[in-house]
């Protein structure tokens, strides 16, 4: 039997080379393995014999070889394999083989496989394509019940496929492999939830369809139940702490909005009311400031940072980038330097001597507002007064970070921005903990993006739409669903950068970025289309939420089927930020209704709050669990709306159980790091 933290070399037929491919995957355990679930699967109907084959469709039956497939030639010279067997009634079995002539010598005379295949009617014939053989026939049997094989396909590696993955998976589960239950067993009843160690063998091998339906089902209660914990021990951690209660300057603050030579939104005014009514409450504040790409939530922050230091207190907002913190050390020195508030830089890449000198400024109290990437949680870092902490696209940063950021004073408050525009009964579910403040409308004076959906058809004209406005002085992004070609399909970053870079825009400069290059070129990359220096930058979604590029006015997106409704938004909100016309391209041939609807809405409308509740309606739809896994970017395996009830539910049996002490001794809060996100 395997032990969950046994490494995965301990697995039969797992040398150090396969053990090496599983570790680049993230795997190194038993336990990361049984966790690592499959992305779909693919459905066999199971027939004893292919005699039983009536009708098109995928099939698995047993086949003994009888030596005699031989190589053909087509009429144009390709080579092929054929078998071809006689079955009853005059039919015959033909299997063909292309791009395979190894074929004939791998298999073995006499020797019985299980034959896996799309299968093809033709008249008298059953017509089978590259069929796969294997000689794991009654392993693969086995797990088949009512007809129906369900073939686990896994996110294969560089060397791992998915088969070898579910090989692997098998062993374990063959073998044996103790698992401990995480929930007490009234909730199990409660909710007629599967125990822990079936539904991790379900999940990878279920009989039916039922079966992983139930294994799902427990994967989604263990999601919601643990962002459930999370916010009521959040609370209560919450209820026990004691603020600093500062008392704001009124006049002062009339004259930070008076400077800024624009009128706040009444959005913007009642956000900046509500953080400045929780700092004078002797509990710290825990607020959330959601809203639009453009709201001008940034403001709202630094009116904050400066009411904190009207009353002698320090202020730290933490990016994610060095990039994003730049720019907003450069807004906030405009906006808060005239008003006699220093603002500091704290950012890994520093000289040594500029980052000695800013903590020392830090320290002694002398910089009021700081505007720092990760490098403030360092533990030589250190704050006279640290009152509020801001963090700047909140889920960029780990629990654990924005604890350590709070540890460095005493009741410091928080307040945590977002981008994304949540529907507002929505965010009272997923920020239960939190104070929310959302910004709906924009600044006046915002030039709406014009959006378009179109087909391939159309892109020599976007070429040369995208090629005149760079002629005019302006840049533009081309985002991709893929950095490499897949399934080919050839809008892909690498591809794209290519034919632009050699052919379409030879001559311009044309920049790429994706996630596999490292943190420092991908900031670099960033940098220089922001200071101009490249024109055209191709890239996949990891183009920065936050940073600010006014002179970017066209986003050309390739594929679009492949994202969201609220994922198109946030990547149209990188153009617009200026005070040129923007236009957004959304590109795809999908027919498919569904993508179809998301084209147009997000043609009609640049509201987010709108698109984001049309969003959550339309994949909100169907029953709680299908044979697919999903996700909406908060959830690995829940579905909001539409679980909204259940969570509600589940928060209901958190909090009984944290008045009871006894019962929960009896949890296992061990949950795999990755099973959510949505507050890390």
């Amino acid at each position: 039997m395997y032990l969950l933290e046994d490494n995965v070399e301990k697995i039969k037929g797992i040398g150090s080379k396969k053990a090496q491919a599983f570790s680049a995957m993230g795997i190194e355990t038993v336990k990361d393995l049984i966790y690592y679930f499959p992305k779909r699967y693919s459905s066999y109907t199971l027939c004893n014999s292919p005699e039983e084959i009536e009708r098109d469709g995928a099939y698995i039956f047993p086949i003994v070889y009888d030596g005699r497939a031989v190589v053909k030639r087509s009429y144009n010279s390709t080579k092929y394999t054929e078998w071809t067997i006689l079955l009853n009634g005059g039919k015959r079995l033909q299997m063909l083989w292309f791009n395979q002539p190894y074929i004939s010598k791998s298999l073995e005379k006499n020797v019985k496989y299980t034959v896996k295949a799309s299968v093809e009617l033709e008249i008298n014939t059953v017509k089978i394509i590259n069929p796969v053989f294997t000689k794991e026939a009654g392993e693969a049997l086995s797990t088949a019940d009512n007809g129906q094989y369900f073939e686990p396909v896994y996110t294969s590696g560089a060397i791992l496929k998915s088969s070898q993955i579910g090989k692997t998976v098998r062993e374990v589960f063959s073998e044996g492999c103790e698992v401990k239950e995480t929930l007490p067993p009234d909730i199990l009843e409660k909710y007629s939830l599967a125990p822990l160690g079936d539904a991790l063998r379900m999940i990878h091998m279920p009989q039916t369809a039922d079966q992983h339906n139930k294994a799902l089902e427990r994967f989604v209660f263990d999601e919601l139940f643990t962002l459930g914990l999370r916010i009521e021990l959040s609370k209560a951690k919450r209820a026990m702490q004691s603020g600093c209660g500062i008392s704001v300057d009124t006049q002062k603050m009339n004259d930070f909005t008076s400077s800024l030579g624009y009128t706040l939104t009444n959005g913007q005014k009642n956000a900046l009311d509500a953080i400045l009514k929780d700092l004078g409450e002797e509990k710290p504040m825990n607020r959330l400031l959601h809203g639009d790409v453009g709201c001008g939530k940034t403001v709202v922050a630094l009116g904050a940072c400066y009411g904190v230091s009207t009353a002698g207190g320090q202020s730290v907002i933490m990016v994610p980038t060095e990039v994003l913190a730049r720019q907003h050390f450069e807004s906030a020195s405009r906006v808060l330097a005239p008003l006699g508030v220093r603002v500091g830089l704290l950012c890994g890449k520093m000289q040594r001597s500029a980052r000695e000198n800013t903590k020392k400024a830090i320290a002694s109290g002398e910089i009021n507002v700081l505007i720092a990437t990760h490098a403030v949680i360092s533990d030589d870092v250190s704050f006279k007064n640290l009152t509020l902490a801001v963090t700047d696209e909140q889920h960029r940063f780990g629990v654990k970070q924005r604890a350590r950021v709070l540890a460095k004073g005493e009741g410091v408050n928080m307040l945590a921005m977002s981008a994304t525009p949540i529907p507002r009964t929505l965010s009272l579910t997923l920020f239960g903990d939190m104070d929310i403040s959302e910004i709906s409308e924009l600044p006046p004076g915002r030039t709406p993006i014009k959006t378009y959906y179109v087909n391939t058809s159309m892109s020599q004209r976007i070429s040369n739409f995208v090629r005149t406005r760079i002629e005019s002085g302006e840049q533009a992004y081309i985002i991709c669903p893929m950095i490499d070609e897949d399934d080919g399909e050839k809008a892909s970053v690498n591809e794209v950068y290519t034919r632009f870079a050699l052919k379409t825009f030879k001559g311009i400069s044309v920049g790429m970025m994706h996630s596999r290059m490292s943190k420092e070129d991908k900031e670099e990359v960033m940098a220089k289309f922001a200071a101009g220096q490249i024109k055209i930058l191709v890239s996949t979604t990891v183009i920065e939420v936050g940073v600010n590029v006014p002179n970017a006015t066209v986003m050309v997106i390739e594929n679009a089927e492949r994202f969201g409704l609220s994922q198109l938004h946030q990547l149209r909100g990188r153009v617009g930020r200026g005070d040129k016309k923007a236009y957004c391209i959304l590109v795809t041939d999908s027919e498919n209704k569904r993508t179809i609807e998301r084209m147009r809405v997000l043609s009609s409308t640049t509201n987010g709050f709108e698109i984001a509740q049309r969003d959550l309606e339309m994949r909100g739809a169907g029953e709680r669990f299908g044979l697919k896994q999903h996700g909406d970017g908060l959830f690995k395996y829940a579905r909001l709306p539409r679980d909204t009830d259940f969570l509600s539910d589940i928060r209901a049996t958190v909090e009984a159980l944290l008045r009871d002490d006894e019962r929960l001794k009896q949890i296992d809060f061990n949950y795999p790091e990755d099973i959510i996100n949505i507050l890390n």
